[in-house]
């Protein structure tokens, strides 16, 4: 595995993801740091490794191997059930609060499972202020930049959890 760098500070991290396998492993450890009803909203262009990172959060969550999950391009929504229930959702086709509302976004949020978002940044004036946002910039044809932020108290700690992992790599 190659070496993810990255910086940190209080609410944020950023990293360099040289290979899907790094991009899984980061997924991996914030998957295992996350509590029931945490929202992680990911942005990225199309083939930036927003569901490689997803796979990640799966296996780190509930031990959901790999090859099962899947983009929820067309389906807008998959789950993935464990210890903890991951709905995750993709938001690429939806243009208004009420289509999330007609696939069962805000009842998954009552459910007390874990909820990811692929292509949040379209709907991001529909989810909750309280959130782990997640940015994967393109840098080359494998190197990814992931930056994690953390909107409110519940989420800095996933900050400070994973750094070590990360600075550890």
């Amino acid at each position: 595995m190659h070496k993810i760098s990255g910086d940190c500070c209080d609410r944020c991290c950023s990293y360099v993801s040289h290979n899907p396998t790094d991009t899984i492993a980061l997924g991996i450890q914030i998957g295992s740091v996350l509590f029931p009803r945490a929202l992680v909203a990911l942005i990225g262009e199309l083939g930036a490794g927003k569901t490689c990172f997803v796979k990640g959060l799966a296996y780190g969550i509930n031990q959901t191997p790999e090859h099962e999950v899947t983009s929820p391009t067309f389906t807008m929504l998959h789950e993935y059930c464990g210890t903890s229930t991951l709905y995750h959702f993709d938001a690429y086709r939806i243009r208004e609060q009420t289509e999330l509302e007609a696939i069962g976004f805000y009842d998954c949020l009552d459910w007390g499972g874990i909820i990811v978002v692929e292509w949040a940044d379209r709907v991001l004036n529909s989810l909750p202020a309280q959130r782990l946002t997640v940015r994967f910039d393109v840098l080359g044809e494998h190197d990814r930049r992931i930056s994690c932020v953390a909107h409110g108290q519940d989420y800095h700690p996933i900050i400070h959890k994973i750094w070590p992992f990360v600075n550890a790599v």
